[in-house]
């Protein structure tokens, strides 16, 4: 009888909580991240009540005070381990191993500053943001904090740099340079190892095709390379592209301030959000071991290289343009084999007038994990040092060639 009525209790909270799921997804779905989360997280609890509940009273310890207090016990438990792992989540270095891929998980999911959605950035209907012209401002999050000075095409680069410049470095949050002094980017480094004055047009969360529409709209009277900073991510973009005719949508005006507000719902505490939430995924990684893993179009390299070159050799970028093109990830999808895939594609006829002119550049032997941080997977300074080691390199042996070559 007792198994029974726990039972009922149980079953009636959840449902109870699954319906108010419901009814908040129809009032505010702006909030729907957040909400969501914190009822299932009560929902674990209830779960979690309710096994030990069994297993006392299965064991006929069910009168003992461990029983009377359990839900008193549960609750200080979660807050306990959620005070742990806020202490960690301030101090990464002190993470254990064994679960920092959740909480690199939680962090970008939940606890990240994304400058897309910061009072730095405005809708723009061309690219769905943009950096505010001329503003100089601080951004940063738990492991970095840098100063950004941004010109008046809203790039955080020099006014000088737009005028003519020989070199453009395209790409996102990586050649943007999150986590890095604006003069320890890797595009201002080359251009101080080469002598050739470097533009970066470079935005967070930009893909392949906002990238090189930033390029056509910038002075290229003087421009010699073109560096592509590829991410695994980008072929969502690109893919979006390809297969609506050539044609990128951009989120409207409304679309961009609700996509704001979901984001600071995101961040929002609850008690107990790291310890649930944390704690949940970690359990949800020893699953996916043992299942056999889903397919995702950002892990199809031969997919994703295949879109880049459409996207390429759409925009026509001119018979004398040399470009660079690398890829930079999270320090764990580093070796994806997507330069591979490009240098093979660019074998085959429909890319035959690529060929020759793309040069694909791999850093993945460069960058070690010191290059990164801890939680946030962005570069450190000396990441974008080896990174603009290796394609100076490349671009100086290549002026050197062509200098050589016989009049």
């Amino acid at each position: 009888m007792k198994m029974l009525r726990l039972t009922i209790m149980a079953v009636a909270a959840i449902a109870l909580l699954r319906i108010l799921i419901y009814i908040l997804d129809k009032t505010s779905p702006s909030s729907a991240v957040f909400h969501r989360q914190f009822l299932f997280s009560l929902q674990l609890l209830v779960v979690l009540w309710f096994v030990v509940s069994l297993l006392l009273i299965i064991f006929k310890v069910s009168k003992s005070w461990v029983a009377g207090f359990l839900p008193i016990l549960i609750v200080m438990l979660v807050l306990g381990v959620d005070i742990l792992y806020s202490f960690w989540m301030e101090n990464p270095r002190k993470i254990p191993r064994f679960l920092r891929n959740e909480f690199k998980s939680y962090y970008s999911s939940f606890e990240r500053n994304i400058i897309d959605f910061e009072p730095c950035s405005v809708y723009d209907s061309a690219y769905s943001y943009r950096l505010i012209p001329g503003l100089a401002f601080t951004f940063g999050n738990i492991e970095y904090k840098n100063n950004y000075v941004v010109n008046s095409e809203s790039l955080r680069d020099e006014e000088e740099a737009m005028s003519g410049p020989q070199i453009v470095c395209l790409g996102n949050s990586y050649t943007l340079g999150i986590g890095a002094e604006q003069n320890a980017t890797f595009p201002e480094l080359i251009a101080s190892k080469t002598g050739k004055t470097v533009l970066n047009t470079a935005n967070s969360s930009y893909g392949t095709v906002r990238e090189l529409k930033r390029l056509v709209n910038a002075d290229t009277s003087y421009l010699e390379y073109v560096v592509i900073q590829y991410s695994k991510y980008d072929v969502y973009e690109n893919s979006a592209f390809v297969n609506n005719r050539q044609y990128l949508r951009i989120a409207s005006d409304s679309g961009y301030r609700n996509a704001v507000r979901q984001y600071k719902w995101r961040k929002e505490y609850f008690p107990g959000k790291y310890a649930v939430t944390i704690g949940y995924d970690y359990l949800k990684g020893i699953a996916r071991k043992i299942k056999r893993p889903k397919y995702f179009l950002s892990g199809d390299t031969d997919s994703s290289a295949n879109y880049f070159l459409k996207v390429i050799d759409r925009y026509n970028l001119g018979p004398n343009l040399k470009i660079i093109v690398t890829e930079i990830n999270d320090y764990n999808d580093m070796d994806s084999g997507f330069l591979q895939a490009v240098d093979s594609l660019l074998q085959i006829p429909e890319f035959a007038r690529l060929k020759g002119r793309v040069r694909t550049v791999s850093v993945s032997d460069l960058l070690t994990r010191d290059d990164y941080f801890v939680i946030d997977s962005h570069l450190r300074p000396s990441g974008h040092a080896k990174v603009a080691d290796r394609i100076s390199y490349v671009i100086r042996q290549d002026t050197s060639a062509v200098q050589q070559q016989p009049m």
